[in-house]
């Protein structure tokens, strides 16, 4: 049944079937919050519908208060995306990183570009909107409520195609909320026996430096290339040629020694430490994330929905 609202903008007899559309396609309630910030903060606690009618609220995605939305959480509570259709039409979409609004985007103004379930064997039209729950693993790519835009008229088929690009796939699919993609192969073996941990969550790697070196690293070491290398899927984007890379330092306990860990954008590894380090010495990182430049990688297999 449609829902007639009143106050809503001129031309209000021309949305209302848009309006009770969107209504049904979000389940959407009363918007809960007054400010997006507040739903960016703790997307576990807004996820789901909404609908905001005339009411003003900061940070939102149109000037005019008359849309729904959809709020779907990511790989945690303060990431994923906030998708909203205004009633008259358009619709715009944020991905929301460690509990911030990234930005709202316009995707799409066209009737076919709501965002529906993916399902096998369905054909969709080029800017169309497809979302499903989940595909992969974090060890072979791992996708969370991803919100992928077709690029092109396509039929689904009987699964969704693996990952080849920095973008999804190319020519076919382009991951809009790159948060809601993980990949997390466990320990990546470092010189001199040490274990880090290299988190992907979109085109972003996290480095978690913490365990302890199996052997010694002698004294005056300087830029020793290593055996060891980050694997593709990690590697530092290349954006200054062969010069690119990122230092991961590690340190003893008490600070008093460190080794310096060089990544290149080919993932070769470096190793640096002027004073040495003792084998068996509890390590901790100083190290920030860094942009890669590797494809996603993610295989090819049926979502579940």
């Amino acid at each position: 049944m449609e829902q007639i609202i009143k106050g809503m903008p001129d031309g209000a007899e021309a949305i209302q079937k848009n309006f009770a559309e969107l209504m049904g396609k979000t389940q959407g309630q009363a918007a809960a919050f007054k400010d997006f910030a507040e739903v960016a903060a703790d997307m576990v606690k807004y996820s789901g519908g909404f609908s905001v009618a005339g009411v003003t609220i900061d940070n939102a995605p149109f000037s005019n208060p008359w849309y729904a939305g959809q709020v779907i959480v990511g790989t945690s509570e303060k990431t994923g995306a906030i998708v909203a259709y205004y009633f008259g039409g358009g619709m715009k979409v944020t991905a929301v990183s460690d509990g911030k609004i990234v930005g709202w985007r316009e995707l799409a103004t066209t009737d076919n570009a709501g965002l529906i379930d993916w399902q096998p064997n369905m054909d969709v039209k080029k800017g169309q909107l497809v979302t499903f729950k989940s595909l992969g693993t974090a060890k072979t790519g791992l996708l969370t409520f991803p919100i992928f835009m077709s690029l092109i008229d396509q039929n689904t088929g009987s699964s969704f195609p693996a990952a080849d690009s920095l973008m999804g796939v190319s020519g076919k699919w382009r991951l809009t909320n790159k948060d809601a993609y993980s990949y997390d192969i466990g320990q990546v073996n470092f010189p001199y026996g040490f274990g880090m941990q290299l988190t992907r969550i979109g085109n972003m790697v996290i480095p978690y430096p913490n365990g302890r070196m199996t052997a010694n690293v002698p004294s005056n070491t300087r830029m020793e290339l290593a055996q060891e290398q980050v694997p593709v899927g990690l590697r530092i984007i290349n954006r200054l040629g062969d010069n690119s890379g990122v230092t991961l330092r590690v340190v003893d306990e008490d600070g008093s020694d460190y080794v310096d860990y060089l990544i290149s954008n080919n993932g070769k590894i470096y190793t640096t430490s002027l004073n040495g380090f003792p084998s068996g010495n509890y390590l901790r990182g100083f190290s920030t994330p860094y942009e890669t430049g590797d494809s996603m990688i993610w295989i090819a297999g049926v979502p579940t929905v």
